[in-house]
C-alpha cells in the first residue's frame, strides 16, 4: 500500500511539474528532458562506479538483446511506459533506480540491483539518468 501511495504522489508531482511553464528546451540545453539532462545522464550511466556501487553498464547493456545480470536498456525509453499499467515512463524509470525491487522485469531476479542509489545519487543525477534512459528507443 505504501508503494502505491508513493507512486501516486510521484505521478501527481510530475503532473504538476509538467503543467508549469514552457517545457521546451532552450537552444543551449537541447539535450534536457524535463529537469534532467540526457547528456549528463549518459555520462553518469557509463561510469564504472556510482558512488560506492557498481555503475549501470556492469549489469545493463545498451545493445539490443544483450542480456547481463539485468535487462538490456537499449529500448528503455520506449518500453518503460508500458511496463506497469497507468505508470508514466519517467516515474517507472525513477522508481526502478531508487527502489529497484518495486518493479522487477520478468525473467530477472529481485535483490540484485543496489538499493542505495537513492543515497549515492543527487536528485539532479537521478533526473539526468531518467532523461538519458528516456532517449533510448
Amino acid at each position: 500500500m505504501r508503494k502505491l501511495v508513493l507512486i501516486l504522489v510521484l505521478v501527481l508531482v510530475l503532473g504538476l511539474v509538467a503543467c508549469g511553464g514552457d517545457s521546451s528546451p532552450s537552444s543551449d540545453d537541447s539535450q534536457a528532458v524535463g529537469e534532467g539532462n540526457a547528456t549528463a545522464g549518459e555520462d553518469l550511466f557509463l561510469q564504472g562506479l556510482i558512488g560506492t556501487q557498481a555503475g549501470c553498464p556492469t549489469c545493463h547493456s545498451l545493445e539490443p538483446g544483450m542480456i547481463g545480470l539485468g535487462p538490456s536498456l537499449a529500448t528503455a525509453g520506449a518500453e518503460a511506459g508500458a511496463r506497469v499499467a497507468g505508470t508514466f515512463a519517467a516515474v517507472y524509470l525513477r522508481e526502478s533506480i531508487l527502489a529497484p525491487d518495486a518493479f522487477v522485469v520478468e525473467g530477472f531476479a529481485g535483490g540484485i540491483m543496489p538499493v542505495t542509489y537513492g543515497d549515492e545519487l543527487t536528485e539532479q543525477q537521478v533526473a539526468d539518468l531518467v532523461a538519458f534512459l528516456l532517449t533510448l528507443e
